[in-house]
């Protein structure tokens, strides 16, 4: 499996899913990631590639995000997840199927993450495409080669890589395997003012700052509410007279023990997101989450959330007040989201799923 796992303090979406899998395989699957195989000197990374690229990506002004693992180890199937990927040695001759999979498009993410236009987009990816092509990388949008699928975590990022030329037919749509805080009354109101939670590392991407703003506008209407930022690192947000503790990072078990279950709804208005895995893991603890219109943030809590589109703090304060002065409504909405996490996020829905794709193209069919 060469898929990110981590080696820094910024833990994302793309590491938390390379750990569920390797921590919890598919029934029927034993992982090697490629970082193991390299440490047991049983692979190695292509030196070339990893020479060429920073030249390229100061030609074509983008960043590529790319791996290689040049081994003599074969396997019965190899899924590269997150990056661009250049498989050497026996490990590629031997024809084991390739299938490629990511969150959502890190190359539509130019756009909406590092703010460039869509005329600079086309340009650098007919660059990419070309290089790709011609160093033999495997790219989930831009070169496929001859991978048997692409696996995306929802249906708006599936629309995401249709117009770049991706067959329809190679394409599925496999949620995330996501932590169940398994709350033993989901939706169930705490005793007290209500408890909102904000849980991102990158806190102005998610819109930290105006949920802040909302919550200071909304609290006078809403005694006693606190408002948990977890988050944030290069900032030091506690106001303990306003309502506010900040926790400038918390390890995910104890996210998951301490956060989850003793708060009353998730706001999560990111302004770009490629996924949003804290809002799943919010909904197997029965919170209603408020989030933005991005993405596929509305495609995650369907009904059992409130989406406010566009953003604004009036328009956050607003959900605040509701979930805050509803208790009703909350646990109702807090349900939902459980019973909705239980038919989305369930085994059988991701690990099985994927389990079940391994299988077909292992024995020669496609996605």
């Amino acid at each position: 499996m060469l898929a990110p796992r981590t080696r820094t303090n910024r833990y994302s979406g793309e590491d938390a899913y390379t750990d569920a899998l390797l921590a919890a395989p598919p029934c029927g699957v034993e992982y090697v990631h490629y970082d193991d195989l390299i440490a047991r000197g049983e692979a190695r990374r292509a030196r070339w590639v990893h020479r060429l690229l920073p030249r390229l990506e100061k030609a074509l002004r983008g960043t590529f995000w790319v791996e290689s693992c040049v081994s003599d180890e074969t396997f019965d199937l190899i899924h590269l997840h997150g990056f661009s990927g250049y498989l050497g040695g026996r490990m590629a001759r031997s024809g084991a199927p390739v299938l490629l999979s990511e969150s959502s498009s890190a190359l539509e993410n130019l756009i909406d993450y590092d703010g460039w236009d869509r005329g600079r987009l086309r340009r650098f990816a007919r660059g990419k495409r070309l290089v790709m092509r011609a160093a033999r990388i495997y790219d989930p949008t831009l070169n496929l080669r001859d991978a048997r699928g692409l696996t995306v975590w929802s249906a708006w990022a599936k629309d995401l890589h249709l117009p770049w030329g991706v067959p329809e037919r190679l394409i599925s749509v496999i949620p995330p395997p996501v932590g169940d805080v398994g709350r033993a009354a989901p939706g169930e109101p705490h005793p007290g003012p209500p408890h909102f939670l904000f849980v991102g590392t990158d806190f102005v991407r998610k819109n930290g700052p105006l949920v802040l703003e909302a919550f200071r506008a909304a609290r006078p209407d809403l005694p006693g509410a606190r408002l948990t930022v977890v988050g944030g690192r290069d900032s030091d947000l506690n106001d303990h007279a306003a309502g506010v503790a900040h926790i400038a990072h918390l390890p995910r078990e104890r996210l998951f023990a301490e956060q989850y279950p003793q708060a009353d709804a998730l706001f999560l208005p990111s302004r770009a997101e490629g996924y949003g895995i804290s809002v799943a893991e919010a909904m197997s603890a029965g919170l209603p989450c408020v989030v933005s219109g991005f993405g596929a943030l509305p495609e995650i809590v369907g009904e059992s959330g409130i989406v406010v589109e566009p953003v604004t703090a009036e328009g956050l304060r607003q959900a605040m007040l509701t979930l805050g002065t509803d208790a009703r409504r909350r646990k109702a909405m807090g349900c939902a989201a459980r019973e909705r996490f239980e038919r989305c996020w369930s085994r059988p829905a991701t690990t099985g799923a994927l389990g079940d794709l391994y299988g077909r193209i292992a024995a020669g069919g496609r996605a």
